[in-house]
């Protein structure tokens, strides 16, 4: 297993494509998996501190994905 386990807060800084969207915060671990043959968990968590900023930009970032998605359908 990797060093970060159930419960664990991590701070992270997301850069996100096309637009290199930054946003960063607090997240908590909430479940974890093996990983692949590089030797990485996968680790699946939830923010638990995220600014109001950062979260509106995110969700901009997903409708515009999801727009994007839509259009090559």
């Amino acid at each position: 297993t990797g060093q970060h386990g159930i419960g664990d807060c991590l701070a992270v800084r997301l850069t996100l494509p096309p637009d290199f969207l930054q946003a960063e915060g607090v997240v908590r671990v909430v479940s974890t998996e093996p990983g692949d043959t590089a030797g990485f968990d996968h680790l699946h968590t939830e923010f638990v501190r995220l600014a109001d900023a950062d979260r509106q930009s995110i969700a901009r970032h997903v409708m515009r994905w999801q727009i994007r998605q839509r259009q090559t359908r």
